[in-house]
């Protein structure tokens, strides 16, 4: 592929999990992209979330893969806009060992369960959906905050903690490499991830990335990729797609 002048597009991936997970992940959409528009498609993501908003702020990338928290962040910063939804929404979900006695969430009062960063939406609505499955407020479980969703998982699965509260799509991806653990609860569904544009990218281009997502699923190549990079099909996005995150997210 011989690409064009153009600088390349620099797509920033929520760091989810680590650097070398995200970039073998990603990749596959990387180079189709890259393939697509004859203009490189580089990777970039950041040490941990609040790094990585800063970096939206500071617009330092052209697309952005965003997790719903990150989406809400950037969007009412309003320096990006949503290109392409993912079709399904994410759902967190309290896990435990396979072993283990715990069947209930209100099981888990006073126990340590391991969270994703602070950042994600699971982190803000835990205390919240823990009251509400009948959890005394003085109880609540010691919540533990790992750096990725992945190491919040794996410390359900080593008995570093009683339980994992973990979104939907991290779950799909590391249940193909690791032991499977119970779901004994879930949370209401909220917006998926998506892809975000600067403001500032040719209009033309915003066009052409959309339809690239979206058309995604109409081919075998375009679900293949879809398959590798462990995400449901993507969709054109809605007026106010995340509006809902509003009720869980607080003020900066």
């Amino acid at each position: 592929m011989v690409f064009a002048a153009s600088e390349p597009l620099v797509m920033g991936v929520t760091p989810f999990m680590s650097p070398v997970a995200l970039f073998e992940r990603f990749s596959p959409l990387r180079d189709y992209l890259t393939d697509k528009l004859g203009r490189e498609v580089v990777l970039e993501t950041a040490k941990n979330y609040q790094r990585f908003l800063q970096k939206i702020r500071e617009h330092e990338y052209d697309l952005v893969f965003a997790t719903p928290v990150i989406a809400f962040r950037a969007l009412d910063d309003a320096h990006y806009h949503v290109g392409a939804i993912s079709e399904k929404k994410t759902q967190p979900l309290l896990m435990v060992a396979a072993q283990s006695l715990m069947e209930y969430p209100v099981q888990l009062s006073a126990k340590k369960v391991a969270l994703p960063p602070t950042a994600s939406v699971i982190n803000l609505i835990a205390g919240k959906w823990f009251i509400s499955k009948g959890v005394e407020p003085d109880e609540l479980p010691e919540f533990v905050n790992y750096n990725s969703h992945n190491a919040a998982y794996q410390a359900a699965l080593s008995g570093d903690v009683d339980a994992a509260f973990v979104a939907s799509f991290a779950v799909k991806q590391l249940r193909k490499k690791l032991p499977i653990l119970r779901v004994i609860g879930s949370a209401g569904y909220l917006p998926g991830s998506s892809i975000l544009y600067t403001n500032s990218l040719d209009g033309n281009l915003q066009r052409r990335l959309t339809s690239l997502m979206v058309e995604l699923k109409q081919s075998q190549q375009g679900r293949e990729i879809l398959n590798r990079i462990s995400f449901p099909p993507f969709r054109r996005p809605g007026s106010s797609e995340y509006e809902v995150m509003r009720a869980y997210v607080p003020v900066m």
